[in-house]
């Protein structure tokens, strides 16, 4: 390994670095390891630039810590392709509030298949409208969504439920809202029971919404109880049950005292 090191192979020196900063078969010495580390960087080693730019941010290693050194390691890791830098210097960038910076290096780790980062391009579309003409929102929430992302597939649904920046389609609406509500989203939930109760997307079906709001309301969802509540109280999709109707609506103390 030495021998490696000496002929400046960054994958070695790298692994030096990490020998000495565990303290692992030699004397542990913090100091030596950014050497390492240093002197695996200079070779565009995306690795030791992610651990110089935590050890700065972080100020460990005895080190006093330099944010914007930190800052400049982490951003040459990211553009040498690392995926956690680049989720690291985003995620920096957005606490400065450099949301044109931070979009591009969440598309950059979004892009290799980061499901988080696409969650926060998709969020940071959605939130900054100066950088909706640069980030699809819809786009990344969806890709979110096809990877499993629940609260993902719930943004997909509201996104054709309210037809913003889509087309509003119920059915599609329906068809994302249903795989976040069976991985428990209380949200998506309620929204099936409406989607329901209405007849939007899917045939009107009292008996269906009852069991969606009566799931949300599990969770501690105040509307989808006080709307299982009414459906209690006049025997809808459910049969009536008065104490079970008073039970849901004093989950909201309005609604109870409108029945009062």
């Amino acid at each position: 390994l030495k021998d490696l090191a000496s002929r400046n192979n960054p994958n070695a020196l790298a692994h030096l670095g990490d020998l000495y900063f565990r303290g692992n078969g030699v004397q542990r010495d913090p100091k030596k390891a950014i050497q390492f580390y240093k002197r695996a960087a200079k070779h565009n080693f995306s690795e030791a630039q992610l651990k110089l730019g935590l050890i700065e941010l972080e100020s460990i290693a005895e080190t006093t810590g330099d944010r914007a050194q930190g800052l400049m390691y982490l951003k040459a890791a990211s553009d040498s392709g690392s995926l956690e830098a680049q989720k690291i210097y985003a995620e920096e960038m957005l606490h400065e509030r450099k949301f044109t910076i931070a979009a591009k290096y969440f598309e950059k780790s979004a892009t290799q298949g980061d499901i988080d980062s696409m969650m926060s391009l998709a969020e940071l579309g959605a939130q900054q409208s100066t950088l909706a003409h640069k980030i699809d929102s819809v786009y990344w929430y969806i890709q979110a969504a096809l990877k499993g992302h629940h609260e993902a597939q719930y943004e997909s649904g509201m996104l054709y439920i309210n037809g913003k920046h889509v087309p509003q389609d119920f059915r599609l609406a329906y068809r994302w809202l249903l795989l976040a509500a069976q991985k428990g989203h209380k949200n998506a939930q309620f929204q099936l029971g409406v989607l329901y109760s209405q007849g939007l997307g899917v045939p009107k079906n009292d008996y269906r919404a009852a069991k969606w709001y009566l799931k949300a309301a599990q969770q501690s969802h105040r509307d989808a109880a006080a709307i299982l509540g009414t459906l209690y109280y006049d025997g809808k999709g459910v049969n009536q049950d008065f104490e079970q109707a008073l039970h849901q609506m004093s989950k909201n103390r309005f609604l109870l005292h409108l029945h009062a």
